[in-house]
């Protein structure tokens, strides 16, 4: 296993930083076992995560750290940028980030939802 194997996933949406984490946090991310490791909000949550089986993209039973960093564009954007340790190779690494980006894009859609646009 190598630390060097990192995922990570950005995205960008249309709400404030304490907006998105409101949003990030309402839910009990850590289904799989895990914990907060750091807060400081609204701009950074750090977890840690044990995946459940085997058919995750690190062994199973190992922890690894996933942070958020939410960072302002302007006054009403925000950038999530989610990194995720321990990924056993690269093709591992490439299928968390498509797993993540999907995460970050679902987050995108749940705190848009209500959001009129002209």
């Amino acid at each position: 296993m190598s630390d060097d194997h990192v995922a990570t996933a950005t995205v960008q949406i249309r709400a404030t930083p304490r907006e998105v984490w409101a949003v990030l946090t309402e839910d009990d991310p850590f289904e799989h076992g895990g914990e907060v490791v750091l807060a400081e909000e609204p701009h950074r949550l750090v977890t840690t995560r044990v995946a459940p089986t085997s058919e995750e993209p690190v062994v199973a039973g190992e922890s690894h750290t996933v942070s958020y960093v939410l960072e302002p564009i302007g006054d009403d954007r925000t950038r999530v940028v989610l990194t995720e340790d321990h990924q056993a190779d690269e093709a591992d690494r490439a299928r968390a980030e498509a797993d993540r980006t999907a995460a970050l894009e679902a987050l995108r859609a749940e705190v848009e939802k209500d959001i009129v646009t002209d």
